[in-house]
């Protein structure tokens, strides 16, 4: 073997090896050194996020299925649904922040927005929301980056859950834009970025900087229920096809092929006539469509499960009556009311964001109390007779753990003033019994009425 073919293998080698270590890195966002085999710093990058591409085109057929696709869109709404409800309650402690501050925030960007923002946090799975704030009023408007436009996320050198700033695609021609994160801690007069922006992101593991679309897992199985779909109209529109069957007692095949030529297809309504060497029959194919139904109904559980709904939520009863449907409703509910949580913190972020502003605007004077809470709706919905059941159940045994000594009066008021809440209705303290009222004294307390199971 001579130098010069044993150099011209080993740069061949080296560069098919460089360039297929590029392609991996690209297909698998990981990080190679051909200097320094295996080494990566593993809080330098998110090696979990999925490469680019494939989360621009997650984006993309987010938004078209839920566009396009009843089944994927259903799926989406009905949680937004849930988490929004009738709207989100924001209380400030002091009358002069609710007014001046919170007020207004609330009525600028989220009051008409909450659908939504709910509904774009699961087909996305991310929400960014630039902050731009009124160096004199104090107030803040938010904007919106679409996570189409995004290039990548910048994270702390030394820790990756630190999420530093956002960067845009450049459009051509133009400098890329960068907006700084809002996080505890930083520095707003940093002048290098457009503006600071909110960033949320779902369904990604805490090393991974992108968020995840609720669809992601979905996408080929309503794909794969699009097709059945469709597959199961052609065969009923099959099913629904006839034709006439003619027995032509006798006769060979090739007259047969005669008579055929001189026929026609008797007209609807029309009159037929033969001899009795014919027999005319109408038939249909048998598709065996039961089967097909199984199938769709199959497919169409896969992608429920997988999102996380009953199958009677869905125009489907099944098998369920009303106590099974309640109690498969359970899981469901808890997972929304996770999701509901995760909005109220954003609520809640946004809202302590805009009041800080006042602050420091001098809106809102030093020592005012800006404190507040965030309410949200009801998830479920009151069974208003079990409740009232319960109630006359609970207040007579009550009344007898009263009677008995077990406890008193002041505290069997308190548990059913916890359990009235249930109906919607908050029991303040003057309104609960103490005992002390020789109206409602132990010795007039009534039997406990009789409960039948």
């Amino acid at each position: 073997m001579t130098k010069q073919y044993r150099v011209s293998n080993w740069i061949m080698d080296r560069f098919m090896s460089n360039a297929v270590n590029r392609r991996i890195a690209e297909a698998s966002n990981e990080a190679f050194s051909l200097d320094e085999p295996g080494y990566r710093r593993l809080t330098d990058r998110a090696d979990k996020d999925i490469n680019t591409m494939t989360q621009d085109r997650m984006i993309r057929l987010a938004l078209m299925l839920h566009r396009q696709n009843p089944l994927a869109k259903r799926i989406v709404d009905i949680k937004a649904d849930y988490v929004v409800g009738s709207g989100f309650e924001i209380i400030a402690e002091d009358p002069y922040v609710q007014s001046e501050i919170i007020d207004p925030f609330v009525e600028a960007n989220l009051e008409d927005n909450y659908y939504q923002m709910a509904v774009e946090l699961g087909l996305y799975g991310e929400q960014y929301f630039p902050a731009y704030t009124n160096s004199i009023t104090g107030q803040v408007k938010l904007g919106i980056i679409d996570p189409d436009w995004i290039n990548r996320i910048e994270t702390h050198p030394d820790n990756i859950l630190d999420r530093v700033a956002v960067t845009l695609r450049a459009a051509l021609g133009e400098k890329a834009k960068t907006f700084q994160i809002i996080r505890p801690g930083m520095d707003l007069t940093d002048d290098t970025f457009v503006a600071p922006t909110f960033m949320w992101t779902l369904n990604n593991v805490r090393t991974a900087t992108r968020g995840l679309s609720d669809l992601l897992p979905l996408f080929d199985w309503l794909d794969a229920y699009d097709q059945t779909l469709f597959s199961e109209l052609e065969r009923i529109s099959y099913g629904k096809a006839w034709f006439w069957d003619v027995t032509l007692e006798g006769k060979d095949e090739a007259y047969a092929k005669k008579w055929l030529k001189g026929r026609t297809q008797p007209p609807v309504g029309g009159i037929m006539a033969h001899s009795q060497e014919e027999t005319w029959k109408i038939q249909s194919p048998d598709l065996k469509t039961q089967e097909q139904n199984a199938t769709t109904r199959m497919v169409k559980n896969q992608i429920l499960g997988g999102a996380g709904y009953p199958e009677h939520w869905f125009a489907f009863g099944g098998d369920a009556n009303r106590a099974t449907a309640i109690e498969m409703g359970g899981p469901t509910l808890k997972s929304m009311e996770t999701r509901q949580n995760f909005f109220k913190n954003m609520i809640r972020y946004m809202v302590r964001y805009a009041v800080d502003r006042g602050v420091d605007a001098g809106v809102v004077p030093a020592n005012s109390d800006i404190s507040f809470k965030v309410n949200a709706p009801e998830m479920d919905r009151k069974d208003l007779v079990k409740i009232t059941s319960s109630l006359a159940s609970l207040s007579g045994s009550l009344a007898i753990a009263v009677m008995n000594g077990y406890i008193k009066v002041p505290a069997a008021s308190k548990i059913y003033a916890q359990v009235v809440e249930y109906l919607g209705y908050e029991l303040e303290a003057e309104d609960l019994g103490d005992g002390s009222d020789p109206d409602y004294a132990t010795h007039n307390i009534p039997a406990p009425p009789q409960v039948t199971a």
